[in-house]
């Protein structure tokens, strides 16, 4: 055992030290958020927490769950269980909806993750994006 233990040190030195109690990782280096204000950047994402293994109720309960927060003001405009937060159709739907209940209002940017499913959502976004600026701009 004490030969192996030097063996290790004398070829894996580095790695015992980053494991030694009080060793500290480079911290990240962090920036504040950077947000005009609110209806600046909305963030959209998808979560299965709460999916079949970490319900344990049965055979096919799960509760998928989309969420859009506004993130000057940390208010989530929605929270919904949807059947498939996988499916771009379901993702597309879920946004329509979320225009429509805020009185068809939408924020500058939208921050997605890089998922298949939403790629419809973010072209409904930029339509609607260039539909208001041409309604507001040919005058």
């Amino acid at each position: 055992r004490g030969e192996l233990r030097t063996y290790l040190h004398d070829h894996f030195d580095e790695e015992f030290d980053r494991r030694f109690v009080g060793y500290h990782r480079r911290l990240l280096r962090r920036t504040p958020l950077d947000c005009q204000g609110p209806w600046h950047k909305e963030h959209s994402d998808g979560h299965e927490k709460l999916g079949e293994q970490a319900l344990n109720l049965g055979h096919g309960i799960r509760l998928p769950i989309y969420a859009s927060k506004d993130q000057f003001s940390g208010y989530l405009h929605a929270c919904v269980v949807l059947p498939n937060v996988r499916n771009s159709d379901t993702i597309a739907h879920y946004y329509l909806d979320l225009v429509e209940s805020r009185g068809y209002r939408i924020s500058l940017q939208l921050t997605t993750d890089k998922g298949t499913e939403v790629g419809k959502m973010l072209r409904i976004h930029a339509f609607l994006r260039q539909a208001c600026r041409s309604a507001l701009f040919n005058f």
